[in-house]
C-alpha cells in the first residue's frame, strides 16, 4: 500500500499539473486575444485617416434631385459638425444665383456648401460662373462632390416625387403617360443646365474636371472610394438611409414617419414603358 507521504506527494503532483495545465491554457488564449485585437486594430486603421496625407477640408456638394444626395448631405453635415466646420446654407432649400453673388460680394467664407444650386432651364456656360462663385465661397483648393444615378429608375423616382407626390395620378398621368409627353427629359442632365451631348463633354472636361461621383446604385462602395480619396475617417461616412426597408401598402415609411411611394424597377416595367423612358432619357444615359 502507498504511504501516506506519497499519496501527498502525488496529489501535489497532479494538483501542479492541472494548474500548468490551466496557466498554459490562459496564456494561450490570452496571446490569441491580443493576436486578434491586433489584427483588428490592423484593419481599424485601413479605415482611418493617414498621417501621412493631407485630408480634404472643405468640399462643394452639387447637390442632384432624387439621387440619394439627401442622405449624402447628411453625411456631409455630420462631418462638418464633427470637425468644426462652418456650412452653406441652411436656407433656402435652393441657392439662387443672387444669393450666391451676394456671398461672394459680402466675402463669406464656408467649409461646405450642400444645397441644390437651380440649374434648370440654364446653361452649360452658366455653370462656370456657379462654380465661379462657389469656389469664391468655399476658397482653397475645395473638393466638388455630386451625385448620379441609372437613368431608368432615377426618371421613374422623378416622377413619383414630382408628378405622383405632389398631384393626383389621374391629373399627372401614368409614369406611362409622363414619359411620352413630357417636355422635360433627361433631368440628370438638366440639373446641369447640359442639352446636348457636346455641353456635356465641355462641362466634363472642364468645371467638373475633378468631381468626385457618388453613384447611388454603388452608394457604400462609392463612399468608400470618397473616404479614401479625402483621406477621412471610416466615421466621417456613416449614414442612416431615409427609409426603413419595410413596406406599407407598395410604399416606405421614411424615419419621419412620411409614407413615400416606392420606385418602379427596371423589372417591373412593362417594355412599352422601358421604351419611353429611354427616349426621355438618352442624354442622362450618355453621362
Amino acid at each position: 500500500m502507498m504511504s501516506i507521504f506519497a499519496a501527498a506527494v502525488l496529489m501535489m503532483v497532479r494538483m501542479m499539473m492541472m494548474v500548468m495545465t490551466i496557466t498554459g491554457t490562459s496564456v494561450l488564449m490570452k496571446e490569441e486575444r491580443i493576436g486578434e485585437k491586433t489584427e483588428l486594430r490592423a484593419i481599424l486603421r485601413r479605415y482611418e485617416r493617414d498621417p501621412r496625407r493631407d485630408s480634404t477640408e472643405r468640399v462643394i456638394f452639387l447637390k442632384t434631385h432624387k439621387t440619394g444626395s439627401s442622405t449624402l448631405g447628411g453625411i456631409f453635415s455630420r462631418w462638418a459638425a464633427r470637425h468644426g466646420k462652418r456650412a452653406c446654407c441652411s436656407k433656402p432649400h435652393v441657392q439662387s444665383e443672387k444669393n450666391l453673388k451676394r456671398k461672394v460680394r459680402d466675402g463669406r467664407k464656408y467649409d461646405l456648401f450642400l444645397n441644390h444650386f437651380a440649374m434648370w432651364h440654364r446653361k452649360p456656360k452658366d455653370m462656370s460662373e456657379i462654380i465661379s462663385m462657389l469656389r469664391g465661397i468655399v476658397p482653397n483648393s475645395a473638393r466638388i462632390v455630386s451625385n448620379v444615378r441609372e437613368p431608368i429608375t432615377h426618371f421613374a423616382s422623378f416622377y413619383n416625387f414630382f408628378v405622383r407626390e405632389t398631384r393626383r395620378e389621374s391629373k399627372g398621368g401614368t409614369l406611362y403617360d409622363f414619359a411620352r409627353t413630357t417636355k422635360f427629359k433627361n433631368p440628370l442632365a438638366s440639373d446641369f443646365g447640359i442639352d446636348t451631348w457636346n455641353e456635356a463633354l465641355r462641362l466634363l472636361e472642364t468645371d467638373l474636371e475633378d468631381t468626385t461621383w457618388v453613384l447611388q446604385d454603388q452608394y457604400v462602395e462609392s463612399l468608400v472610394a470618397l473616404r479614401r480619396a479625402f483621406n477621412w475617417d471610416m466615421a466621417d461616412v456613416l449614414f442612416m438611409k431615409p427609409t426603413y426597408s419595410t413596406r406599407v401598402q407598395g410604399s416606405f415609411r421614411r424615419y419621419d414617419g412620411h409614407i413615400v411611394k416606392s420606385t418602379m424597377s427596371v423589372d417591373e416595367m412593362s417594355p412599352e414603358l422601358l421604351n419611353e423612358i429611354q427616349r426621355s432619357t438618352d442624354l442622362d444615359r450618355a453621362l
